[in-house]
């Protein structure tokens, strides 16, 4: 496999040939450059290019680092002496970064337009539902508002499983932030034993 190289000697450099939209399938990165150093090398161009995949090349043998690369978002962590051993090492690694940033974009195209294409039928579904259980259409039973109720209930549910979707496609886009609150768990077992209270029956 042949691969078209752009070489940058620091990190200054390649931040801002990313920056510039330069075109870049898979970044090889080494965490020793002139103008910086460490994690935070990783850290720096994951900031800029999170859609690139990062591969580390270094000549640190160093099981720790590695993990915390790894950890870090870096799809592979190869050391100069074993690259040099082994000459299909960097070639499989690069493919397989490249193939993988590749899936996950399909993914997240998947999710967007399934989540996208879920809501136009379910916002329809919301509102004659509305419209039946404010009895705009004529009087209900008492059976039928609760079945009603029910009914409302799981559109949220669906409505909020289509936001969780987007919702995690922005996180591992590095996109979203996390918003943490206590809930009550009464409310919440409350609430599925009564949606699944006619399946029991």
């Amino acid at each position: 496999t042949r691969f078209e190289l752009t070489h940058v000697d620091r990190l200054s450099a390649g931040l801002q040939y990313l920056a510039q939209g330069g075109a870049a399938d898979v970044v090889l990165l080494d965490l020793r450059l002139p103008d910086s150093e460490g994690l935070e090398t990783l850290a720096a161009v994951r900031r800029r290019g999170p859609r690139v995949p990062s591969v580390v090349l270094t000549a640190s043998d160093d099981e720790t680092l590695a993990l915390q690369t790894l950890q870090q978002g870096a799809q592979d962590y190869l050391v100069k002496a074993y690259v040099q051993v082994y000459h299909n090492l960097l070639g499989r690694s690069i493919r397989y970064a490249i193939e993988r940033a590749r899936a996950e974009r399909l993914k997240d195209e998947f999710v967007n337009t399934v989540s996208h294409e879920l809501r136009t039928p379910l916002s329809t579904i919301q509102e004659f539902t509305g419209i039946l259980f404010d009895q705009i259409s004529g009087p209900l039973t008492n059976d039928q508002q609760d079945y009603l109720a029910i009914i409302k209930s799981n559109i949220g549910r669906l409505t909020r499983m289509i936001d969780n979707l987007l919702d995690m496609a922005k996180i591992e886009a590095g996109h979203a932030l996390l918003s943490k609150e206590v809930v009550e768990i009464a409310a919440v077992v409350g609430h599925t034993a009564q949606t699944m209270r006619p399946l029991a029956k």
